[in-house]
């Protein structure tokens, strides 16, 4: 969405783009994709006018349901609610109002979004996310109240599946900043890390015809190559590239999905307003095998209402295939050699998110790929298997199997297993040993390239030794392979399982923007290099064995994470740089010697134990780096070497210690300086007051902190600790129940 410094800044910004981003008028683009057929009357849809073929069935919405007299709540097959569910709410754009499910309903042959006075409003978002297609849309816009100056801002947008929108980029490709406006205007968003103000091209509709409160076909274009936006069949707008030192090419989003908003920028006392649209088509992208193949790109719904039905389907499955669970238990079978495609996968989903229940047999899903379960809940006792697949997805679940004995509940593993992603589930009320998730893979080789994020996992134990993580990635046999694997914007609660919460066993593997709320136990590199840790909390709430983060192996980064209210000691202390007991080679189950770890801009707050040095095994670790971190405490030593480390260097910490606590190690005061950070409550955290002496005080640089805890960059010297002090928006923060899980946005 735009910034609220809206017109001087962005035509700045666009003025002043580097690279080599265009603003094409239809003259402009290639003659293939803009120029109607000879002889052609001038059609009115960028659909019909350059042959976009046949709608995608399973997202596009004719919205020919309900009626004015008993509107109908948006098929929540294809769409996902504000609040997350029918009459829910969540906060709105910047904590402005509320975005209502009441405020978006179908109303027979048009979807109508409603602004109130009061500031509350409607949203939606499409289930299906993809890299690459095109999407239209008939849609007007009117106020209903007389203007105040304080409009709703309509909007289409293809919003980053990450929710990553500075990193993976947004486009609005339409944006106005009131209802009926005369022009169309657009903000594409780069790519980018978040160290820049913003990045992104804004243009504006010159040939305009009718205000926006008429209907208007508008429409969005991304391919490799660039991206496109259409009013009416008319292109308007064309930009491709634009890379540079800050940036990726603004059609570099990895994957992204519609949104359709009407958004609040003023709090209350606003204009009231209808966003309505006539129908929502996506198609493929262009010269993609569907868009040549008519015959695939039709693709199929099939509604089943048994297992048997169930069954028929999955073994018939084909590229397009959108198979929806009526409400009822269902036992499921298997599912092999069945392949969709990015742009049409096979859709496995609920009609009603969670009303269609798996109670009894095993899904495997063997040499498969681009396969979506969506919206069930599993209470069946079998392990779910992805074997030998990629592209698989399992989105907006609800886990809580039945156990009689050790049950893992979901398994990623065998040969060639690669690019699956757990999404916005819920696991809860685990009790025997095994794991909610495990990544394994082949006899040599992780499954790679899987990502774990926005979900909720809770209440696992009573802690037992071993094999009970909620998350296991690798194992010490395959443990020198890579997986990266991405685990993030997780929330953990109560996950008392195992010594390790997560437990990573391989290498180059990514942990970030994680919360962990009152969890016995670690996140822990048992095995495995190059690990990175980053943008976490872990918030121990007092409770008993609570800890933060332990390592082993070579050159891990952890950075911006914070720790507080944390008990445990020793192998669950805030932070374990632990001894190893074989240096560099040894039996893969080993505990392998830390070398070269570096431990930057973290903070620490009233944990029984901060930082831990060699608590464990013979060989302490070597050549690793502590730097810029906030440490306060009242009790212990702040900075505990229980095995001297080698070549070790400290730089530009800070410690407080308060009550019985000491610093734990004489170093000079460049290395740790004692003095009050001046942390003050803020929320839920503590963070560096406007006089802290940790304001532009960082030692060293370090090229991979570009941001902070709450996603704000770090601007000239870096502060010292996990948070730089800063009025900009704080895009990341603690994660609630709200924020994970099916329901979540």
């Amino acid at each position: 969405m735009r910034s609220r410094i809206r017109t001087a800044l962005l035509t700045a910004l666009v003025a002043a783009t580097v690279g080599s981003a265009l603003v094409a008028v239809p003259s402009l683009a290639t003659e293939a994709q803009t120029t109607p057929p000879q002889g052609a009357a001038q059609p009115y849809s960028a659909a019909e006018r350059f042959d976009w073929g046949e709608p995608l069935p399973g997202p596009s919405d004719e919205f020919n349901y309900g009626s004015p007299d008993e509107p109908a709540v948006p098929d929540q097959s294809k769409w996902s609610l504000a609040g997350g569910g029918v009459d829910q709410c969540w906060p709105g754009h910047n904590e402005n109002g509320q975005r209502c499910d009441k405020n978006t309903r179908v109303h027979g042959d048009v979807l109508r979004m409603v602004g109130e006075a009061n500031g509350d409003s409607g949203w939606l978002a499409a289930r299906s996310g993809r890299q690459y297609g095109r999407w239209e849309a008939r849609v007007r816009s009117k106020n209903t109240g007389e203007p105040n100056g304080r409009e709703y801002h309509p909007l289409l947008i293809i919003w980053p599946d990450s929710d990553e929108r500075q990193q993976d980029g947004e486009y609005d490709y339409l944006e106005n900043g009131a209802p009926g406006e005369d022009c169309a205007e657009a903000f594409i968003h780069y790519p980018h890390p978040g160290t820049e103000e913003i990045q992104q091209e804004h243009a504006e509709e010159t040939d305009c015809g009718a205000a926006l409160s008429e209907w208007h076909n508008v429409a969005f274009e991304w391919t490799p190559d660039h991206v496109a936006g259409f009013v009416d069949g008319k292109e308007w707008f064309r930009y491709s590239g634009g890379e540079n030192d800050v940036r990726r090419c603004i059609q570099c989003m990895p994957s992204g999905h519609q949104t359709i908003q009407l958004d609040n920028f003023y709090g209350d006392d606003l204009t009231p307003a209808t966003y309505e649209l006539d129908w929502y088509r996506e198609y493929p992208a262009p010269a993609s095998p569907e868009a040549e193949a008519p015959s695939q790109a039709l693709g199929r719904t099939i509604n089943v209402g048994n297992s048997g039905e169930l069954d028929d389907a999955l073994a018939d499955a084909q590229a397009g295939d959108q198979i929806v669970l009526a409400d009822g238990e269902y036992e499921i079978g298997g599912m092999s050699d069945k392949h969709g495609t990015a742009e049409q996968p096979i859709a496995v989903v609920a009609k009603n998110r969670g009303k269609a229940v798996i109670s009894a047999g095993q899904l495997e899903v063997e040499n498969s790929s681009y396969v979506t379960f969506d919206g069930l809940t599993w209470t069946n006792s079998d392990t779910l298997k992805l074997t030998s697949s990629n592209n698989v997805r399992l989105t907006r679940n609800h886990f809580r199997l039945t156990e009689e004995e050790s049950l893992k509940w979901v398994i990623i593993g065998g040969e060639n297993s690669h690019h699956n992603r757990i999404d916005h589930n819920l696991f809860e009320e685990k009790r025997q040993l095994g794991n909610f998730i495990t990544i394994d893979g082949s006899e040599t080789q992780q499954s790679q390239y899987d990502r774990i994020d926005n979900n909720h996992f809770r209440d696992i134990g009573p802690r037992a030794e071993n094999e009970m993580e909620a998350i296991r990635v690798g194992q010490s046999e395959i443990s020198e392979s890579s997986g990266h694997t991405v685990i993030e914007h997780n929330l953990f609660e109560n996950c008392d399982g195992d010594p390790e919460i997560v437990s990573v066993k391989s290498n180059d593997n990514i942990v970030r923007y994680n919360t962990f709320r009152t969890s016995q136990g670690t996140l822990s590199q048992r095995h495995g290099n190059r690990g990175e840790f980053y943008g976490n909390f872990f918030l121990g709430g007092g409770k008993a064995g609570t800890g933060g983060i332990r390592i082993y192996g070579q050159d891990h980064k952890i950075y911006n994470n914070y720790f507080e209210g944390l008990t445990g000691t020793g192998y669950d202390a805030a932070l374990q740089l632990d001894g190893g007991d074989v240096d560099t080679s040894g039996s893969l189950d080993s505990h392998f010697r830390v070398y070269r770890a570096s431990v930057v801009h973290n903070t620490f707050v009233d944990n029984v134990s901060n930082i831990e040095i060699g608590a464990n095994y013979e060989h302490p670790p070597v050549d690793s780096v502590m730097a810029g971190n906030v440490v306060a405490g009242s009790q212990g030593k702040l900075f505990n070497e229980l095995k001297a480390p080698v070549k070790h260097t400290y730089a530009g910490n800070i410690a407080w210690p308060t009550g019985s606590a000491a610093v734990g190690v004489d170093v000079p005061a460049e290395a740790i300086g004692v003095v009050d950070p001046l942390l003050t409550k803020d929320g839920s955290l503590y963070r560096i007051g406007e006089h802290s002496p940790a304001i532009d005080a960082g030692a060293g640089e370090y090229e991979f902190v570009t941001d902070d805890m709450d996603g704000q960059a770090r601007v000239n010297v870096a502060d010292v600790g996990a948070d730089e002090r800063s009025t900009a928006d704080i895009t990341r923060r603690p994660l609630t129940p709200a924020d994970v899980g099916p329901d979540a946005p």
